[in-house]
């Protein structure tokens, strides 16, 4: 009895050895003939993007990435396709004077008063820089209207006559409101002087988890010719873009004395130039390494593809 108990463990142990599974290699390669410097390039992309998952390495023309473990290997795919993050390098016009004008309606509107809504006028603390005109909108219980309450899943039954349905309103929501009207919220139009021109857009950035704020913005980005780019760690993780030229040269033409920010994602943040180099810092890690991987896939000659799966 206890010799055929033995019999059953090693026929188990021997099966299992032969059903062990080994990761399979994710090939990668380009649509059409690249100079062997970027494929290179290529390679030392996919390894900052997936070299926590396995190795990667160079074979010819190709790249080739052996996950560490069987399950990692479905991450592979899905971590190389191309991120959906879009940078724009635009100028940030604060102290505009129709920043200014929006600020003084807001003020002296009795109804939008009784929103959380404030007008800062921020000088830098003596640092050089434009002065900082924008509007700053907290989350807070409102009372709205019963579409706008029944839109934004709030109890419509919590209602108490005469004020609307008390629903909280997200700081953007307010701000949008406060610039196009919103007859749910019980908030009128701008005055016609006040429409955002034509060339401009307001766009509206959280500022923590309940805070949201105004960022003025020309409308029209600055053409971005990227040559390098390079994901630096230290005490904080930045991101360095290195330009061409016709980058700098559009940069210089059009900055002035206003501010050059970096937008994407809806965030906005500003960036620095030294040389032909910009530096983004955010507090967001994987912001920076998506914006990394696209820009460093755009700077290929080719686009990389996955081509076989396999041992």
């Amino acid at each position: 009895m206890v010799r055929a108990s033995w019999l059953v463990v090693l026929a188990l142990v021997a099966c299992g050895k032969r059903n062990e599974i080994e990761p399979l290699d994710y090939v990668y390669g380009f649509d059409r003939e690249v100079p062997s410097a970027a494929i290179d390039r290529a390679r030392e992309l996919v390894f900052q993007r997936v070299g926590h998952i396995g190795v990667v390495t160079r074979r010819g023309k190709q790249i080739v990435i052996t996950p560490h473990e069987v399950a990692e290997g479905f991450l592979v795919p899905r971590a190389l396709q191309p991120p959906a993050t879009k940078l724009e390098l635009r100028i940030e016009d604060s102290a505009n004077e129709y920043l200014q004008r929006l600020g003084k309606y807001v003020k002296t509107s009795d109804v939008l008063n009784k929103f959380n809504v404030t007008y800062i006028v921020d000088y830098g603390a003596g640092k050089p820089g434009p002065i900082d005109y924008y509007l700053r909108a907290e989350n807070d219980l409102e009372y709205v209207n019963e579409q706008w309450a029944k839109k934004h899943d709030c109890d419509v039954k919590d209602r108490l006559a005469g004020t609307g349905v008390p629903c909280i309103v997200d700081g953007n929501q307010l701000l949008d409101a406060i610039v196009r009207g919103d007859q749910f919220l019980f908030i009128e139009p701008p005055p016609a002087d006040l429409a955002v021109p034509a060339d401009h857009e307001l766009v509206f950035e959280a500022m923590g988890k309940k805070i949201w704020r105004t960022r003025y913005l020309e409308r029209e980005p600055i053409p971005l010719e990227v040559t390098a780019t390079d994901l630096v760690r230290g005490k904080a993780v930045h991101l360095e873009i290195v330009v061409a030229q016709s980058t700098v040269d559009a940069i210089a033409a059009r900055l002035g004395d206003k501010r050059m920010v970096a937008a994407f994602d809806g965030k906005v943040t500003p960036v620095k130039l030294a040389g032909p180099t910009l530096t983004l810092v955010t507090d967001d890690f994987e912001d920076l390494s998506n914006i990394h991987y696209a820009l460093g896939l755009a700077a290929l000659p080719a686009r990389l593809v996955e081509q076989t799966t396999g041992r």
